[in-house]
């Protein structure tokens, strides 16, 4: 009998983000406080090797700027 080839794929996720930003908005709205928020930064990136947060500091342009840079990097 033939076996299968089993095939395992990884998939790499890279979250950039304002998390200052992020962390006001969700203490605001009454979501989590900040510690909460930072302990869930941490586990995100601890999960597993593929999965990063990345603080790219404040503004729109800061997470556009590294968009942009991943999509060229990648085409």
């Amino acid at each position: 009998m033939r076996r299968r080839k089993v095939h395992h794929h990884q998939i790499m996720t890279n979250i950039y983000v304002d998390m200052s930003g992020i962390a006001e908005s969700l203490v605001k709205g009454g979501i989590c406080n900040q510690q909460d928020f930072a302990e869930f930064c941490t586990g995100f990136n601890q999960a597993t090797p593929l999965f990063t947060m990345i603080d790219v500091g404040e503004g729109t342009g800061a997470v556009d700027s590294k968009l942009k840079g991943e999509f060229q990097l990648y085409r």
